[in-house]
């Protein structure tokens, strides 16, 4: 019987055991060793923008910012680099930025850090007069260029606050989410950044489509793009739900908090749910941990915990899975028992990505 590997590897789930609803769907990832060919491609047709080569001088100085969360961006990123050599330019004048910590030990890119203040340079002034930082490298480039996903749930350029100093990020933070667009808006035009690399994605690390051309037009169609991937309709809620995050650079608690409250919609009301992840680390102050009596905790996850069960299958330790409040799966043969116990289970791959709605069969 086929079996789905999770974690790696450490979780085999056999298919009958679960309903996926993707699993008609045809779409094909470009394999790792053709992304060359798909970014060259992006960069000679750019969507509603001249060819690239046309606004790029040889001696300009190129800043590659690989957004948070984004599936094999590195990756594109050094193609993207490969792309501007061969039109030309120095690749010692090409610097790849990424916003967030790599499992790649190469040493040909920097790692975005807001609490360091050496990286950082002041770029404009918000309309209450407050010093807006971004990242030195951006600062200081002739030629920005932002890669990100295309999915269901990021349409926005994420230049800002990705790459911003710590005190500009919190300053963003307190802003009503229009206000908050607006001053993206100011530090996307203060940077120049007129056309971006968006990467569609599938489930796990798989690229379908890479995307170049005008910011507006690239963000419309890489999310038109990307609901066809992310957008799910179920005809009613599952018994349970198997809800995963694969995708190596996805691993974070802000994404297993958008998974279980997408798993959440997804199933009945007093069933359990699975959530199967690489997770490393600790989450924030506000997560509504059993002993967490704070006002600042996450309000809309402690509802979620406080009505049903909500198990972790990771390679964290028991003790630190039930200290923020899972019920603790070691093995596979545990995730097989609940789904047995249940008449169907749901599995969500890359559930923080997933754009679910749900209606009730008739």
């Amino acid at each position: 019987m086929p079996s789905i590997s999770l974690c790696q590897g450490k979780f085999q789930i056999d298919e009958s055991q679960v309903v996926d609803p993707r699993a008609d769907q045809t779409l094909n990832g470009i394999p790792v060793d053709q992304l060359a060919d798909a970014v060259r491609s992006s960069f000679e047709q750019p969507i509603d923008f001249p060819p690239i080569a046309q606004a790029v001088m040889a001696e300009d100085v190129v800043a590659i910012a690989v957004e948070p969360d984004t599936p094999c961006g590195l990756t594109v990123a050094r193609q993207v680099a490969d792309w501007f050599v061969a039109a030309g330019n120095d690749r010692s004048r090409i610097t790849i930025l990424c916003a967030e910590k790599q499992a790649d030990k190469d040493s040909d890119f920097v790692i975005h850090d807001a609490t360091d203040a050496e990286q950082m340079a002041m770029l404009v002034v918000d309309a209450k007069g407050n010093p807006l930082h971004v990242n030195r490298i951006l600062f200081d480039a002739d030629l920005v260029v932002p890669i990100g996903t295309g999915d269901n749930r990021s349409l926005q350029n994420s230049i800002c606050p990705a790459f911003c100093g710590l005190e500009t990020k919190k300053q963003i933070e307190r802003l009503r989410p229009s206000d908050a667009a607006g001053v993206a808006r100011m530090i996307n035009s203060n940077l120049g950044v007129f056309w971006q690399v968006r990467i569609v994605t599938m489930p796990g690390e798989q690229v379908v489509n890479v995307m170049t051309g005008s910011s507006e037009s690239v963000l419309e169609r890489s999310a038109q793009a990307g609901g066809q991937v992310w957008e799910l309709q179920i005809d009613r809620p599952a018994g349970m739900v198997l809800a995963t995050i694969e995708a190596a650079t996805s691993q974070s608690w802000a994404n297993l908090r958008s998974a279980i409250l997408t798993a959440d919609k997804a199933s009945a009301a007093d069933a359990p749910l699975v959530m199967c992840t690489d997770l490393s680390g600790k989450p924030s102050v506000i997560w509504p941990t059993p002993d967490n009596q704070s006002k600042r905790q996450d309000s809309e996850l402690a509802e979620v915990f406080q009505r049903r069960h909500v198990f972790l299958a990771s390679r964290l330790t028991q003790d630190t899975t039930e200290q923020f409040g899972f019920g603790y799966l070691e093995n596979s043969e545990q995730i097989k028992k609940l789904i047995d116990q249940h008449e169907s289970c749901l599995l969500l791959r890359d559930a923080h990505r997933v754009g679910l709605q749900t209606r009730e069969a008739v």
